[in-house]
C-alpha cells in the first residue's frame, strides 16, 4: 500500500470512513507530509515507524501502546521517532515497552519493572532513583591532596573512593547529609573545595538489583 492509502485504509477499521482532515493532521503530526505517496516498502526503516505511529493514533485513543519503537533505527531516527513519542505523551497515556534504561530516563514520567512476569518497580521516575533506604553519593574535587582516613571519619560516611589525588567519590549514609560537614572539615584542614556535586544511581543498576 501507499502511506496515503493505508492510512485511509485503517481510518475505515475504526468506522471513520475517508476522513481526510483527520488523514491529513496526522501526517502532519507524525511528518510523513513528503512520503504520503510513496509505498510503505519504499521507506525507511525511521518513516516505517512514523506509519506504524500514524496508524495507532489514526482514531485519537486515549492510551497508545508502544512495543520497543526505537528498535534497529539509525542516531538521527531515534531522535526524531522520541522526540514524537514525548510530543504524543503531552496529551496521552504512552506505555512504552524497553530494555534500553536511557530511553526509559528521556521518555517516562513513571516506571514499571517486571521480572519474570512479577511487578518489582512501580514509581515515578524520580523516586526510583532517589530511594531513601539506599546510599548517597556525592563527588567532591577538592583544592589540595587531601587524607581519605580524615574524610571517613566523618559522620556517616561510609566509603571514600580516590578518583585522582584531589577528587573523591563519597559513600554516606541517607540519614544524614555529610555536606556541611564536609565545608566545615575542608576549612578546618585548609583546603579547598572546587566542586561538589551528588550522584543518583543509574536506571542500569537499580534495574539490575531489582531483577537480579
Amino acid at each position: 500500500m501507499y502511506v496515503l492509502e493505508s492510512l485511509e485504509f485503517t481510518a475505515s477499521l475504526y468506522s471513520l470512513g475517508k476522513n481526510k482532515h483527520r488523514i491529513a493532521s496526522v501526517i502532519d503530526q507524525v511528518g510523513l507530509g513528503k512520503e504520503q505517496t510513496k509505498k510503505i516498502g519504499q521507506l525507511s526503516k525511521g518513516y516505517r515507524q512514523r506509519v506504524g505511529i500514524a496508524q495507532a493514533i489514526i482514531h485519537d485513543p486515549e492510551v497508545l501502546i508502544l512495543d520497543e519503537p526505537l528498535t534497529g533505527l539509525d542516531p538521527n531516527q531515534i531522535v526524531e521517532i522520541r522526540t514524537l513519542i514525548k510530543e504524543l505523551g503531552k496529551n496521552k497515556t504512552v506505555i512504552f515497552s524497553t530494555h534500553i534504561m536511557q530511553e526509559v530516563q528521556y521518555l517516562c514520567d513513571k516506571v514499571v519493572i517486571i521480572n519474570k512476569g512479577k511487578i518489582v518497580a512501580d514509581k515515578t521516575l524520580k523516586d526510583l532513583q532517589v530511594n531513601d533506604d539506599s546510599t548517597k553519593i556525592v563527588v567532591v574535587e577538592f583544592g589540595n591532596i587531601f587524607d581519605s582516613g580524615s574524610l571517613k571519619s566523618l559522620k556517616g560516611v561510609i566509603e571514600v573512593v580516590f578518583q585522582t589525588e584531589n577528587q573523591a567519590k563519597i559513600l554516606y549514609a541517607p540519614e544524614h547529609d555529610i555536606r556541611p560537614d564536609l565545608f566545615n572539615w575542608a576549612q578546618q584542614n585548609n583546603n579547598a573545595i572546587l566542586s561538589l556535586k551528588t550522584e543518583e544511581e543509574s536506571l542500569e543498576t537499580i534495574f539490575q538489583k531489582l531483577t537480579s
